[in-house]
């Protein structure tokens, strides 16, 4: 985690000193990376928090738990379904979203 932070943190110390040049209909605008790199990020965070607050469903053994976070960030994925580890029966597979009951 800290490799991943540092990482992040010297892209956006590199990216500091640079600028993006825009084309927008004829005209050449220079803007700061800050304005394109703080909405990704924002919009990057927003759907992390949606899908860590979900709870998946394991059709093996039918315990209903909460994903990592990296697991459910990076996996393979078809619909509703990721690709996570069973806290319980230790099962990595396609786990469904558990249905409000």
């Amino acid at each position: 985690m800290k490799r991943i932070f540092g990482i992040v943190m010297m892209i956006l110390l590199l990216s500091a000193f640079t600028s993006c040049q825009v084309h927008w209909f004829g005209k050449s605008v220079e803007v700061p990376w800050w304005m394109i790199a703080v909405p990704v990020c924002l919009i990057l965070a927003i759907a992390h928090s949606y899908l860590v607050t979900r709870k998946y469903k394991c059709p093996v053994c039918g315990e209903v738990f909460f994903p990592k976070w990296y697991e459910i960030s990076s996996w393979i994925h078809w619909g509703d379904e990721r690709v996570v580890k069973c806290p319980h029966c230790q099962r990595r597979g396609f786990c469904g979203r558990a249905r409000k009951e």
